[in-house]
C-alpha cells in the first residue's frame, strides 16, 4: 500500500500522477481533472506531514471519482449528453468521507451512459482504452484493436488506476460494472455487500442493487479506503446502522498468519458448468 508519510513522498506521487494523466489522455480515462481541487488539498496534507501527523491511512493518497458521483460545483455528467451541463449542489457521502480523511481527488471518470454496459464503449466522451492493449500509442489506439476493452461500466476508474494516474478509484456496481474492470485491466475491486457503503451522491441505475466500490493496486488500500467509506449515513436509508471491524487492520503485515488461520479453502468436486 503506498501510505506517504512524508511530505516530499505526497508531493512526488501527485507530480508523477499529473504527468501520466497528460501523457496518457489517449487512454480516455478521465472526462475531467479537478486539479485545482488537488492541489489545494495536495498543499494541506503536505502542511500535516510536514507537522507530523496524518487524517488517516490515505492521507496524501490520491484518487479518481466516477462520473456518476455528485460533486459539490464540478460537473457531474454520467457520460450522457442529457447530463452536460449537470453541477450538482452537494457532494455524495463517500467522496467526502474520503476528502475529509485527507485522500486528494484529481478528477471524474469515464462510464458507460448511465452504467449500461460492460464495456466502456458506449460514452458520449468515447471510449475507454484498456491500458495493457499492445496498440497504444500517443496517438490513439489502432482501430482493429477496439476488442481490447477496459471493461465496464466504471472503466476509466479502472484504467486511471491500472495505468498509475491515482492511487485508487471509485465506482458503481450494479451487475458487475467494478469487478468486470478490475479484471480486464488487473487491479483489485472491491464490491462491498449492499447497505456497507452510502449511497448519497451517487446517480442510480438501479437503487436496489448499486453498490458503491473501490479500485486499487492492493487489497490493504483497497480495505483501508473502504473501512473509511463503510458505515451508517443518515442520508441513506438503506444503510446498516451497526459497528464494524476495520478490514484493514486484518491485512497488516505481522497479521497475515493469523488471518490465513482463520480462513477455510473449499474445492469443488462437483462440475458445474458443462461446455456445450
Amino acid at each position: 500500500m503506498a501510505v506517504y508519510r512524508g511530505s516530499s513522498d505526497v508531493l512526488l506521487n501527485f507530480q508523477a500522477n499529473i504527468r501520466l494523466m497528460t501523457e496518457l489522455k489517449h487512454l480516455n480515462a478521465f472526462v475531467r481533472d479537478t486539479v485545482s481541487v488537488a492541489e489545494k488539498e495536495l498543499s494541506e496534507s503536505v502542511y500535516r506531514k510536514k507537522r507530523g501527523y496524518n487524517l488517516s491511512d490515505v492521507d496524501g493518497l490520491t484518487f479518481a471519482v466516477k462520473d456518476n458521483l455528485c460533486t459539490k460545483d464540478i460537473k457531474t455528467t454520467c457520460s450522457s449528453e442529457f447530463l452536460r451541463n449537470y453541477t450538482p449542489s452537494y457532494t455524495a457521502s463517500v467522496v467526502q468521507s474520503l476528502q475529509s480523511s485527507g485522500a486528494i481527488m484529481m478528477g471524474k471518470t469515464n462510464m458507460d451512459e448511465f452504467g449500461m454496459g460492460s464495456t466502456n464503449l458506449y460514452s458520449c466522451h468515447g471510449p475507454v482504452r484498456n491500458p495493457w492493449s499492445s496498440s497504444h500509442s500517443v496517438t490513439g489506439i489502432d482501430s482493429n484493436d477496439d476488442r481490447v476493452v477496459s471493461g465496464g461500466s466504471s472503466g476509466g476508474s479502472a484504467v486511471a488506476v491500472a495505468s498509475g494516474m491515482v492511487d485508487f478509484a471509485l465506482g458503481s456496481d450494479t451487475g458487475g460494472s467494478v469487478r468486470i474492470p478490475a479484471s480486464f485491466c488487473g487491479t483489485v475491486g472491491l464490491k462491498p455487500t449492499y447497505g456497507r457503503v452510502s449511497r448519497y451522491g451517487l446517480i442510480p441505475l438501479a437503487g436496489s442493487m448499486d453498490t458503491i466500490g473501490v479500485f486499487s493496486l492492493s487489497t490493504l488500500t483497497a480495505a483501508s479506503v473502504f473501512d473509511i467509506i463503510s458505515g451508517w449515513d443518515m442520508k441513506d436509508s438503506t444503510t446498516i446502522r451497526m459497528k464494524h471491524k476495520p478490514c484493514s487492520k486484518g491485512l497488516q503485515v505481522h497479521d497475515v498468519k493469523q488471518l490465513l488461520a482463520d480462513i477455510k479453502i473449499g474445492v469443488l468436486r462437483v462440475r458445474i458448468f458443462s461446455v456445450y
